[in-house]
């Protein structure tokens, strides 16, 4: 299955979002994390692979956009 590197960034009212976790329910997607700073209040980033089919990966990145 394909892997993808992702930098996503999280503006203040975006943060208390359970986007990972949609990513793995609704896209099917395997989440590895290798770096977050998200706090409440601030914004935040997370550096993380996604794998997944290609047309997963695809809907997820679309969510996230």
């Amino acid at each position: 299955m394909p892997t993808r590197k992702l930098l996503l960034y999280f503006l203040k009212c975006e943060i208390e979002k359970p986007i990972i976790y949609q990513l793995v329910k609704d896209y099917n997607l395997m989440i590895n994390i290798f770096r977050a700073k998200v706090t409440p209040e601030e914004e935040g980033y997370l550096v993380l692979d996604v794998t997944g089919t290609d047309e997963d990966i695809q809907k997820g990145l679309e969510y996230v956009k």
